[in-house]
C-alpha cells in the first residue's frame, strides 16, 4: 500500500505527526494497531520517503479519467543514480525536457520528486497515470518514439545518469483522491 501526502512544509508534517500522537479518537479506534503485540505486528515493514517536488512540476496533479479507479493504472518509478552529481543531472533532464514530453503525450503525470530521505538514494521518483494497461503501453511507445526523447537520450551530458530503475504498477483504492 502506498500513501502519498503533499505537505507545504516540514513544519506542517511535524505538526500533523504531533496532532496524531495526541488524537483521542485515533487512540481509541486504533488501539489494535497502536498496542499490537511484538509477535503480531500490523505490518511487515513500513518506509517513509521524503521528497521535494521538481521545479518543473511543483505540486501534485490529479489525473482526469472517465473510468472507475479499479481500471486505472498508476506507474510509480524510482530512478537511482551512481552519484549525487549524476542524480542531479537526471533531475535536470526531467525538468528541461522529460516532464514536457509526459504532459504533451497525455501520460497524466501526478508528481516528480527529488528524494531527500529514503532507502535508495540518490534517487528520484515519479508517477504517471493511465486509464488502463493498454493505454499505458501505448503512451510508453509514443514516449520512446518522441523526437525530443530521441534527441535528449543520446546527448553526451546525459549519458549514464541513471543506474537502476524500479517500476511499480498500482491501482488506486476506491477512496483514493488521485
Amino acid at each position: 500500500m502506498y500513501v502519498f501526502i503533499q505537505y507545504r512544509s516540514l513544519k506542517q508534517l511535524h505538526s500533523l505527526l504531533q496532532a496524531l500522537d495526541k488524537d483521542p479518537v485515533l487512540a481509541e479506534k486504533g488501539t489494535d494497531y497502536v498496542n499490537a503485540k511484538f509477535n503480531e505486528p500490523p505490518y511487515v515493514r513500513k518506509e517513509s520517503i521524503l521528497m521535494q517536488a521538481f521545479s518543473g512540476m511543483p505540486s501534485l496533479k490529479k489525473p482526469l479519467f472517465n473510468v472507475p479507479n479499479s481500471q486505472r493504472i498508476y506507474e510509480l518509478r524510482s530512478y537511482e543514480s551512481a552519484t549525487e552529481k549524476l542524480y542531479l543531472n537526471k533531475v535536470q533532464m526531467f525538468n528541461e525536457d522529460e516532464i514536457e514530453i509526459f504532459e504533451r503525450i497525455g501520460s497524466q503525470p501526478i508528481f516528480f520528486g527529488e528524494v531527500l530521505a529514503g532507502s535508495q538514494m540518490p534517487n528520484l521518483m515519479y508517477m504517471t497515470s493511465y486509464s488502463d494497461k493498454a493505454s499505458r503501453d501505448a503512451h510508453w511507445k509514443i514516449f520512446g518514439n518522441d523526437s525530443t526523447w530521441k534527441r535528449i537520450v543520446n546527448l553526451p551530458q546525459y549519458k549514464n545518469n541513471m543506474a537502476k530503475a524500479d517500476v511499480f504498477f498500482l491501482t488506486p483504492a476506491t477512496y483514493s483522491e488521485l
